[in-house]
């Protein structure tokens, strides 16, 4: 009995048992996923969009639980400009380190006071994803409510 409360409470999980993991194959089983220390690491390439076809690559990171994660653009079809495209954060919420602004609750400080699940995070970015690809073609960052 003691030992089943205790491998409940242990967080040395292996990789595909963490709920990160679980989470990020539900929503895309081709994502390249690695278990760094305590932390879930997350690549994915995401299309904006059938009509534009960019490509971006995204890194997240997350907590083993998936309760806590965070975004960043690591590679975008507008390469050849400065990482956050030429823009300045507050227009495309892309920080020069490839931090997406993800909304009003903690997102970029140590990642265990993200406010964001990986679930969220990833539905975050990759609206992200088109709002910027819009951003560059339009000069106006889609908000929600707009979409």
């Amino acid at each position: 009995m003691f030992e089943f409360i205790d491998n409940l409470l242990a967080d040395n999980k292996p990789l595909e048992q963490t709920t990160a993991y679980i989470v990020m194959q539900q929503l895309n089983p081709n994502a390249y996923i690695t278990l760094n220390g305590n932390e879930v690491t997350i690549v994915e390439d995401w299309v904006d969009s059938e009509e534009d076809g960019n490509i971006y690559r995204m890194g997240y990171f997350s907590t083993k639980d998936g309760r806590h994660a965070q975004a960043y653009c690591l590679e975008n079809p507008f390469a050849d400009m400065a990482p956050e495209g030429g823009f300045p954060y507050r227009k495309t919420h892309l920080a020069p380190s490839g931090n997406i602004c993800l909304g009003t609750k903690e997102h970029s400080g140590p990642l265990h006071q993200s406010g964001y699940t990986l679930y969220d995070t990833v539905k975050i970015a990759r609206y992200w994803c088109t709002a910027f690809s819009v951003y560059i073609d339009t000069g106006k960052f889609p908000q929600p409510k707009d979409a």
